[in-house]
């Protein structure tokens, strides 16, 4: 019985996949990095949010942590105006 030996791919190829998924991944880090932006909230503060609720159990319980420790300063912010 004989194993089936697959082609070799050409390396021009497995080097434009490369380069083609390395370019896609820094575009969408972009425009997460953007969109955190444009709406006012520095992406450090969205890690600080979720680092200090990561002792939560449940996904929903870390979001709702999250959410609340990144409203507070701008709820006083619209307080004092």
């Amino acid at each position: 019985m004989t194993t089936p030996v697959l082609a070799p791919r050409p390396l021009a190829a497995t080097l434009a996949a490369a380069a083609l998924a390395t370019l896609v991944s820094f575009g969408t880090l972009g425009a997460v990095a953007g969109l955190f932006a444009s709406y006012g909230m520095p992406l450090a503060e969205a890690a600080a949010a979720g680092q200090a609720c990561v002792h939560y159990a449940f996904a929903s319980e870390r979001e709702r942590c999250a959410q609340a420790l990144i409203a507070a300063p701008r709820l006083a912010q619209l307080a004092n105006r």
